[in-house]
């Protein structure tokens, strides 16, 4: 089998040919532009989870299979850190440390322990289950929600109602009819003052102009690695909002989830070849 690189899109050509395994890069706009200019794409291996933006240009007949397990532990990662530092505010230190401002704390100026706090992750796929494993390891409080309701997790007509004991909520869902715009206002206005919104899900989950809001206002706090809209523009009011930390898109992206994805795309091409069932498929023609 030969290997082929997508080149950039300015110089694509019109005809890509045929393909028996497409790795779509990062990139939507050349993703689109190369699966409208295959002749035909047996499989298409995304080199994330989450595949909303892949369904409405995937190829009629094409399978496609995503990378579930290469980045859960550093995603997991991702949200500890995020909740430690907004927690003991670590963006406020960088920046009294920017402006070389020794600002020291008085007795009743203390930031909040995360230690006997109460998070909501919201999604329990290996992502959320591997966050809410590590944040009891903290002695945080966590209640799972779910699409459905089962034994030990709630359901998502549930959200409203626990929004009232949140301090942390964590947000892992993929972006579906039914997720998005599900953290909207209402939710957002239960939330106790000063609760952190965590998001490394999909940015359209939540209502920005209703977190805008609230952040503004200096109600809420939050970390987020994915927005809405994504790339998030110049000049965009998330970008200034207080108590606000932003990473663009990274929480899974680490040297060690590299080395797995490309192990994942050794093993697909080679279940491919050898006529084997194809790991992940998520969506078949």
């Amino acid at each position: 089998m030969s290997v082929r690189r997508l080149p950039p899109l300015a110089t694509m050509p019109t005809e890509l040919g045929l393909g028996d395994i497409f790795v779509p890069p990062f990139d939507r706009a050349r993703t689109a532009a190369a699966l409208s200019r295959f002749g035909q794409v047996q499989v298409v291996q995304a080199l994330a989870v989450g595949i909303d933006s892949l369904l409405p240009i995937l190829p009629a007949g094409t399978t496609l299979c995503n990378a579930a397990g290469a980045h859960t532990l550093p995603v997991a990662e991702w949200v500890i850190g995020a909740a430690i530092a907004l927690q003991r505010d670590f963006p406020g230190h960088l920046a009294r440390q920017q402006r070389e401002e020794w600002a020291g704390l008085g007795l009743d100026d203390g930031t909040p322990e995360l230690h006997g706090s109460c998070a909501l992750v919201v999604g329990a796929g290996a992502i959320g289950r591997m966050a809410a494993r590590r944040l009891r390891a903290l002695d945080v409080r966590v209640e799972v929600v779910s699409r459905r309701s089962r034994s030990g997790v709630h359901g998502l007509e549930e959200l409203d109602a626990l929004a009232a004991i949140a301090d942390l909520v964590v947000l892992l869902l993929p972006l579906t009819p039914r997720t998005r715009g599900l953290i909207g206002r209402s939710f957002l206005e239960r939330l106790r003052p000063g609760a952190i919104v965590i998001n490394a899900g999909r940015g359209a989950v939540v209502d920005t102009e209703a977190l805008v809001d609230r952040l503004v206002r200096g109600q809420l706090r939050a970390a987020l690695d994915v927005t809405d809209p994504e790339p998030l523009p110049p000049g965009h009011p998330l970008w200034h909002c207080p108590g606000v930390l932003i990473t663009p898109h990274i929480a899974g992206r680490t040297a060690e989830s590299t080395a797995r994805l490309w192990r994942l795309v050794r093993e697909q091409t080679d279940r491919y070849v050898h006529g084997r069932r194809l790991l992940n498929v998520v969506a078949r023609g």
